[in-house]
């Protein structure tokens, strides 16, 4: 597959990285031939740009590559719910005996429509949308949280999207959201820091498996691929950046609380 993404890091080495262009020539099935996307490749595709390094984190590469095995699932909403309601889809997907889930949405590729799916989100039982932090240079940093987890914890929830208000290593061929679906981590080696208390992708490295040099090299890779003006943003506790002034009004509504 091409990787017609090209950069130079901010170590000044040059990079490439597959876009969505790339995938629909280098995966023919993505897209039938009503124009429609196939939901399990469109999943896979996810997994592919994990696996090319551009997010930076070798424990999400780690996943992608032993994906089925180590207890996260990928489901896939093709088309925006007709009702605007998403709960049903949230429920069925986030209610699991899995340790993590990832959800796809093709359909949101602009700024609008990432911040309609924020909407339907914040209006779905359990789940919070709020402003993390101060707006800066016109950008606005946006929390997804999912309080059902249980056991008094929120799950910080992990956003992705096809837009440049995102760091690079969250700037995907699709948006996507991934959180923990369950309440396991170490107390000792892997503190809650916050209150409530929060669950995070990071809880499931269990303690024999925790690898010092994997995380050393996931935090250098970030180094090189976060644009120093967006590193607010490429936190594990932001969820989405988006400009300021282009989200949609419903949206500004629930961010201003």
């Amino acid at each position: 597959m091409d990787q017609s993404l090209r950069i130079t890091d901010n170590n000044g080495d040059d990079r490439t990285f597959p876009t969505l262009e790339d995938m629909k020539v280098g995966i023919p099935e993505l897209v039938s031939s009503d124009g429609s996307y196939n939901p399990d490749v469109v999943n896979n595709a996810f997994l592919t740009w994990f696996q090319s390094g551009q997010s930076s984190c070798f424990f999400a590469e780690n996943m992608a590559q032993e994906y089925g095995s180590e207890g996260w699932l990928l489901f896939c909403h093709l088309l925006p719910p007709e009702d605007g309601d998403l709960s049903p889809f949230l429920k069925k997907t986030v209610r699991t005996r899995h340790e993590a889930v990832g959800l796809t949405f093709p359909y949101a590729t602009t700024v609008e429509d990432v911040s309609t799916l924020l909407v339907q989100i914040a209006q779905c039982p359990l789940w919070s949308v709020t402003r993390y932090g101060e707006d800066r240079d016109g950008m606005v940093k946006i929390a997804v949280r999912w309080s059902g987890v249980g056991e008094g914890h929120e799950s910080w929830v992990l956003g992705f999207a096809p837009l440049e208000s995102m760091p690079l290593t969250r700037r995907a061929p699709f948006t996507a959201i991934i959180l923990r679906s369950k309440v396991d981590y170490d107390e000792e080696s892997l503190p809650r820091k916050h209150d409530p208390p929060e669950v995070h992708l990071a809880d499931l490295c269990k303690p024999a498996e925790i690898d010092r040099r994997r995380w050393t090299s996931t935090m250098e890779n970030r180094a090189a691929l976060v644009e120093p003006e967006l590193d607010d943003c490429a936190k594990a506790r932001v969820t989405f950046s988006l400009p300021q002034d282009r989200i949609t009004d419903d949206l500004r509504k629930i961010l201003n609380g």
